[in-house]
């Protein structure tokens, strides 16, 4: 009988389920989805019982696959959107919707916090250099503190998003390290006074910090009815997305680049050590599990911009998928690739949600640059692309230039790596070679390594690396287009600076406008 891992991923807007060999031969796998609730300007949120209903579905899915059918299920293995977080009470019922990680409510919190710890906060206090943004725990916590004390009075825990997944799967309440990130520190799991009394968030309400790698707890027999598992199987702990996305792409020697092109990209570079000093504002250099230093950024708004592009301006790929049998976004690349590289001279400055990194900006906006009369809306769809692999090389060469090393290779993974065009354009755009993998889910790949790790079929993370990270294809940059991209990379790096202050007084002239009854696109 063949054996098989189950992946578990909490995603901004879907659950996904897949199905692996412990040799990293993706069997089957499934999406279900789940709205995003924004009840204010800044705030995200979401209900966590969406999440467990969608796993519930996409785990049914996978499993009538006949190759996992017939197969042993040996372990479960999470992962989940970082700097998510849910608070339970003692009996487990979540007392508010989650506050996902895009969400700015906290930035007063965090510039204070700033102010007390400075930006990025010391090693000391958080294991790592830890830049105090709105979106990391302790802003949140602080945020919590102040304008729901009734909530924090009542909770049992405060735990992640993939935390609450392994709660319905075992029963058991735990966290790891990762999704402490930003208030536990990262080498010794524990919260420092300092930071407990800045926050007034009582250390107790979060649960005992397992490592990725360690069983958080077994399939319970009520799990397993829901689910249709067997029970009994041990579920690993499990780490946030961002990382598990790292280690699925193979993550363990120096001088590796990386781009997870999800809802937010994560870019970066790894190092053999954490730079001296800690990196500059906005970036972020952790110690990782497989024993090397990451080194990286996160754009807010990655394939987020062709979301949003594709509901607001896509609706006549959106009405013609179906038909065509493809999808809405393969049928908006093909109109991106009737527009020359540099859309004509038409730059997009891809910060829907603010911008974390490089910039470091909660108010920064998304801009249209150039727009002139003979602009096509194949312009406006390639800018889009273009604009967001302008970020990336922004990030990518930050990150390089703090750690001395340059990659001449990006793997690439999650939702973005499936569009051919767009990995030919970043590899153009950067000037690098951008190299896909076998299976694109990175984070389902390092959260079926956490499984394998966790019910000993693989001993140390090394050789899960080795066994289960394969690479599809190679994508070289071509030197024509390089040249292009890079006069107008000069010009993209302008706009922040130049538009800086004008961001928040856009905001400021429209916020109390009402909206009259205009209906959310598509």
């Amino acid at each position: 009988m063949a054996e098989w891992l189950l992946a578990l991923d909490v995603g901004t807007t879907s659950c996904k389920a897949a199905a692996l060999t412990p040799t990293g031969q993706l069997l089957a796998s499934a999406v279900a989805g789940y709205p995003v609730q924004r009840p204010m300007p800044g705030w995200v949120e979401q209900n966590p019982d969406d999440w467990w209903n969608a796993a519930r579905t996409a785990v049914r899915r996978v499993t009538e696959d006949p190759a996992v059918r017939t197969g042993r299920l040996c372990a479960v293995g999470l992962s989940g959107m970082a700097t998510t977080h849910v608070i339970v009470d003692s009996a487990g019922r979540v007392l508010r919707p989650a506050i996902l990680w895009q969400d700015i409510r906290a930035v007063e919190e965090a510039a204070e916090l700033a102010g007390t710890f400075g930006s990025p906060a010391p090693e000391d206090l958080f294991g790592a250099s830890i830049p105090m943004t709105a979106s990391v725990q302790a802003s949140r916590m602080l945020w919590l503190a102040k304008h729901e004390p009734e909530t924090l009075s009542l909770a049992a825990a405060i735990i992640g998003s993939k935390d609450y997944l392994a709660y319905r799967l075992t029963g058991e309440l735990s966290t790891d390290i990762t999704s402490c990130l930003g208030l536990a520190n990262l080498k010794t799991g524990e919260i420092h006074r300092k930071v407990a009394a800045a926050t007034g968030v009582d250390p107790g309400l979060f649960p005992r910090r397992l490592a990725p790698r360690e069983v958080a707890g077994e399939v319970s027999r009520q799990a397993a009815g829901e689910l249709g598992l067997p029970h009994g199987i041990p579920v690993a702990s499990g780490m946030i997305d961002s990382w598990c996305n790292m280690l699925g792409v193979g993550l363990d020697r120096p001088g590796m680049g990386w781009d997870t092109a999800g809802t937010a990209e994560v870019v970066g570079v790894t190092s053999a050590r954490p730079p001296s000093g800690g990196p500059p504002k906005g970036l972020s250099a952790l110690p990782f599990v497989t024993g090397v230093a990451v080194v990286y950024g996160v754009t807010q708004s990655g394939c987020d911009s062709f979301e949003w592009f594709t509901q607001a301006f896509g609706e006549a790929e959106t009405a013609q998928a179906g038909s065509r049998g493809t999808t809405a976004y393969r049928l908006l690349d093909e109109l991106a690739a009737t527009s020359p590289p540099g859309a004509r001279g038409l730059l997009f400055l891809p910060y829907l949600s603010g911008e974390r990194s490089p910039v470091f900006d909660p108010h920064a906006a998304g801009v249209f640059m150039g727009i002139r009369r003979e602009h096509t809306r194949a312009d406006f769809t390639r800018a889009v692309l273009e604009g967001v692999a302008f970020s990336v090389r922004h990030v990518l060469e930050a990150s390089e230039s703090i750690t001395g090393l340059t990659a001449d290779r990006i793997l690439v993974s999650s939702g973005g790596a499936k569009s051919c065009f767009w990995n030919q354009v970043k590899a153009d755009v950067t000037g690098r070679v951008f190299a896909t993998l076998a299976v694109t889910d990175a984070g389902s790949v390092g959260a079926a390594m956490l499984a394998a790790l966790a019910c000993g079929h693989m001993s140390t993370y090394g050789e899960a690396v080795a066994t289960m990270v394969h690479v599809r294809e190679t994508l070289d940059p071509r030197s024509a287009d390089h040249e292009v991209y890079t006069d107008l990379f000069d010009t993209y790096k302008l706009l922040h600076p130049r538009l800086k202050e004008l961001f928040p007084r856009l905001r400021r002239a429209t916020e109390n406008v009402p909206d009259r009854g205009r209906k959310e696109p598509r």
